[in-house]
């Protein structure tokens, strides 16, 4: 059998609960999809969906917890044979799809 393809996966957090979905419906065909570390926390039931959305207006160390997520994912996706950017309709914003985004197709 031939290794599987590894995907790395970018969403904004506000997002995680439809990329789970998809990740879960689509792991059956032969892909790896890694997704950011709070997006797999949830999916362990670890974290819950509203804790993976940083305030950076009442969490004083938001920024740095952020900025080492983030991080963390840019290796992922160096590592990764491809990236799949996943972004949904939301109410205020139309196209939100998360920092890992814009740097990656900047």
């Amino acid at each position: 059998m031939a290794d599987k393809t590894i995907i790395a996966v970018c969403a904004s957090a506000s997002l995680y609960d439809q990329v789970i979905d998809f990740v879960e419906n689509t792991e059956h065909e032969g892909l790896d999809l890694i997704l950011p570390a709070n997006a797999e926390k949830i999916r362990n039931g670890k974290l819950q969906s509203k804790e993976a959305v940083i305030d950076f207006a009442t969490d004083k160390d938001a920024a740095k917890n952020k900025q080492e997520l983030i991080w963390g994912h840019f290796k992922e996706i160096e590592n990764s044979d491809a990236v799949l950017i996943m972004n949904f309709e939301k109410t205020e914003w139309q196209t939100t799809s998360g920092a890992m985004c814009s740097w990656r197709c900047a």
